[in-house]
């Protein structure tokens, strides 16, 4: 994870140093934080509890995290720092097409749904309870996701695949409309087989349905 000297200017709060701590036992910390967050809100769950969750001391928890703040700010900020190396992953394939890249795009955002979706659904539900200056670098890294899918539905517009006329901004919005969610409906089949169909599916559906608009000169097929 990145970091930073301070909050102004939308740089990253500063983290304490992961030599002064467990990696392992800082990341139990945050999956039970997120369980007891989602569970129970942000403003109702207190450092007791998620003490008593983790099955430590009150005092010891002081050791790995400064403040619940923190820690909701390390939960949001390890979801959306995973997406950069999302972004990373697929700028890398050089010798994929645009409609490659976006299916690629819908798969790696499904397998990410699944690994942080008791995370993500923290976020969505306490993404008001950040400061705003803690929630600025977040911001900064979600805006440059969001850039980067509309960057390759434009693409395929380009190559023909889809309408030109249609906004590619609500394009790219339906696309994150129909993959942000899953974290309300998703539940685990057939292990890492059935996670792999089902980001099939998805990347399936939203090629499809974009694709459906556009024949390949551009124009929208006779209805």
């Amino acid at each position: 994870m990145s970091s930073g000297t301070g909050t102004s200017g939308g740089q990253m709060p500063a983290r304490r140093s992961t030599g002064a701590r467990s990696a392992k036992r800082q990341r139990q910390i945050s999956d039970a934080a997120a369980k007891l967050f989602r569970a129970n809100g942000y403003v109702n769950t207190s450092m007791q509890d998620l003490a008593d969750e983790v099955g430590i001391l009150k005092p010891s928890l002081y050791y790995h995290i400064r403040s619940k703040e923190d820690l909701l700010y390390e939960i949001f900020a390890e979801i959306h720092e995973d997406v950069q190396r999302i972004m990373a992953e697929i700028d890398a394939q050089d010798d994929l097409d645009a409609s490659a890249k976006l299916r690629l795009w819908a798969r790696l955002h499904v397998h990410h749904a699944i690994t942080h979706r008791e995370k993500i659904a923290v976020f969505f539900q306490e993404v008001g309870s950040l400061s705003p200056e803690r929630m600025a670098p977040i911001m900064v890294m979600r805006q440059a996701y969001e850039r980067f899918v509309l960057s390759l539905i434009q693409g395929e517009q380009l190559d023909g695949k889809i309408d030109q006329s249609l906004d590619a901004k609500q394009l790219s919005l339906l696309a994150f409309g129909v993959l942000n969610w899953m974290h309300t409906w998703y539940q685990p089949r057939g292990g890492a087989a059935g996670d792999d169909r089902l980001a099939d599916l998805c990347a399936d559906f939203i090629l499809g349905g974009l694709h459906s608009v556009a024949s390949p000169g551009g124009k929208r097929p006779p209805r």
